[in-house]
């Protein structure tokens, strides 16, 4: 194989370098003058992926099939399981069943399906769990909550049927952006943003949260927006750093 056609990422790698130190591969030299690795011990590299690999890589995205092929669970991306968790007062249509939300709410607190399909009024999406288990204390019982485990990719959206959303995001850049992702695949989404925002801001407010010692930063999505509170919040993350925590939202 060129060396070229190889990525930099993996030459770099520590597994990579094994094969070469252990002699299982060689760097050579083409006529041309172009590098190209050749497998020079096959019998012995093939022993070698035996023992990395104890099982052959599977089709499936799982934790569990990933830790069995690769000995590690988070060896590559994973598919979403879709679990979602649904709490309210309303009558919905989860995979294709229709369901009492109100008696399962009151007897257990809250109901969890994978999405395959469901079907309700009005949906209040809440990323935060603690906030979601007391969301009726602070929004309107009309919505059928729903918190999502973990991601679900956008195509199991349009596995989503209603006529209204409510989206209930931390107002960072990131919350902004996942609300206006929303407001992309569903028109009839609104920001959930309380009358006394202002006053909650000032006396909350925490500075902007890192990744990898970085600062957010907005996406252009955010930036071009020309919805008037996307805009407002964009602005002001943009001159202070700091942002207001969804959990300040929420009565408890």
């Amino acid at each position: 194989m060129p060396q070229s056609g190889i990525a930099k990422s993996i030459l770099r790698s520590k597994d990579f370098q094994i094969l070469e130190i252990a002699k299982f591969i060689e760097l050579k030299t083409a006529i041309n003058k172009g590098k190209y690795y050749e497998v020079v011990n096959e019998e012995h590299l093939i022993q070698h992926f035996k023992n990395s690999f104890p099982n052959e890589v599977s089709d499936r995205f799982t934790a569990i099939q990933n830790a069995r092929s690769l000995r590690d669970s988070k060896g590559r991306k994973k598919e979403s399981q879709r679990i979602v968790l649904l709490r309210g007062n309303n009558a919905i249509i989860a995979n294709h069943s229709e369901l009492n939300l109100s008696e399962h709410t009151k007897k257990f607190n809250v109901f969890a399906i994978q999405l395959n399909h469901l079907q309700a009024d009005k949906l209040c999406f809440i990323e935060n769990l603690d906030c979601f288990m007391v969301a009726e204390k602070t929004i309107s019982t009309d919505y059928t909550f729903i918190h999502i485990y973990g991601r679900i990719g956008i195509e199991n959206f349009k596995n989503i049927k209603t006529n209204e959303i409510l989206f209930c995001p931390d107002y960072d850049f990131v919350g902004l952006n996942e609300y206006l992702k929303m407001k992309s695949i569903f028109p009839n989404t609104k920001l959930f943003f309380p009358e006394n925002y202002d006053e909650l801001y000032k006396e909350y407010s925490k500075q902007l949260k890192k990744k990898n010692g970085m600062e957010q930063q907005p996406t252009n999505q955010v930036l071009q927006s020309q919805e008037e509170v996307v805009s407002k919040v964009c602005k002001q993350l943009l001159e202070t750093k700091h942002f207001l925590e969804q959990q300040i939202i929420f009565k408890d």
